[in-house]
């Protein structure tokens, strides 16, 4: 696929960056309320790609694979934190929050960053000998990262008898450690302070004189 085998097109046919439009394209997942569109196909993952050798080689492949960021199947509707202050814990049920350990330096972003790389980039340049790359097959595997860490959202969402219960028990002693986990976009949640308990609140007040 590269030098006289390769011939490039004028127009990539790849759309690798967000566009203004993709929340309009967002129909699964929470999309009521406060909620956020999420590229399950991380964008900040695909355009911080980082390719340790035959850059021209990879771009070139990815240049002539018809897949798009904001398509609606690399996309999911998920809630923001406020969303669960809001409703109590009770909408949606088991979503994780776009806002928690999304970005963060061991979060989501990072883990669908690490799994392009294994099995998409290197993958293009352990094949180039043996010149198994085709259009349909990088396609395949970009489809698949997006299957991958839909389920992946779905399940953490789920963690610890999910968000209802979690949300519910939040201040007692034995979810210190654990409510935090379904609200995690991340595979390892980090701890999370889970606020000030009305209840406690209320016994203080009731102790002033």
């Amino acid at each position: 696929m590269s030098g006289k085998h390769f011939k490039k097109p004028k127009k990539r046919l790849s759309v690798l960056w967000r566009d203004s439009t993709y929340r309009d394209n967002c129909s699964d997942g929470f999309t009521s309320g406060f909620w956020e569109a999420h590229h399950i196909t991380c964008n900040h993952a695909v355009e911080g790609r980082e390719i340790e050798k035959n850059e021209d080689y990879v771009e070139d492949c990815l240049w002539i694979t018809e897949w798009n960021l904001n398509d609606s199947s690399n996309l999911i509707g998920l809630p923001k934190n406020k969303q669960y202050r809001t409703t109590d814990g009770k909408s949606p049920v088991n979503m994780c929050s776009h806002q928690v350990d999304h970005n963060t330096s061991d979060g989501y972003t990072n883990e669908c960053k690490q799994w392009l790389k294994d099995n998409v980039w290197d993958t293009l340049n352990d094949k180039r000998k043996k010149h198994e790359i085709t259009a349909k097959n990088i396609k395949k595997a970009l489809k698949q990262c997006t299957s991958t860490f839909k389920r992946k959202l779905k399940s953490r969402g789920k963690r610890k008898k999910g968000t209802r219960i979690c949300w519910r028990n939040r201040f007692k002693e034995e979810y210190e450690d654990k409510w935090y986990y379904p609200f995690s976009m991340a595979a390892v949640p980090r701890a999370r302070y889970p606020g000030v308990s009305m209840k406690n609140l209320s016994y203080i007040f009731s102790q002033i004189r």
